[in-house]
């Protein structure tokens, strides 16, 4: 499952270069879709790793690099965030980009609380909440409920 993770991170990688050309100027294959692009980017980020790079996820070597890239996305919003073309009606759509970082550090809380209380690891529920796809455990109702924190502390780290 490690390719996953990585898999992640470079397409992750790839995809701001992307955003970070257009923004630029050099390159314009996104035309007038930036806005949605970027938001769409932040997002999709910390919602993969929540479903399917957790476990990797507990390696701190990965959490470490994902933790940079976060801090990454996050430089990279306070940059551009006032650029014309990513202005949305709420806001910059690199509001987005401050989701990955409070993700990541919500999850290691999380984790390391779950782990404390039910002795554990975190698993994420799969769709029916049958067994996760990734270790195939059977997630318990503390899994569900840190499920659902995380899921809307990414949708929620935006407005901060």
């Amino acid at each position: 499952m490690k390719i996953i993770n990585i898999i992640i991170f470079f397409i992750s990688l790839l995809a701001i270069k992307i955003l970070y050309l257009h923004l630029n100027g050099t390159t314009n294959f996104l035309k007038d879709n930036v806005d949605t692009f970027a938001l769409a980017l932040g997002l999709l980020i910390p919602f993969s790793l929540l479903f399917l790079g957790y476990v990797q996820l507990r390696n701190i070597k990965i959490y470490i690099a994902w933790l940079l890239f976060g801090i990454g996305m996050l430089l990279f919003y306070f940059y551009f965030k006032n650029f014309p073309q990513l202005q949305m009606k709420r806001g910059s759509a690199l509001n987005s980009f401050k989701s990955l970082l409070a993700f990541l550090i919500l999850f290691q809380l999380g984790r390391l609380l779950l782990f404390k209380v039910t002795g554990r690891e975190y698993i994420t529920p799969s769709i029916g909440g049958r067994s996760d796809i990734i270790e195939d455990k059977k997630p318990q109702l503390p899994d569900f409920i840190m499920f659902g924190f995380l899921f809307l502390s990414i949708i929620a780290a935006q407005e901060v």
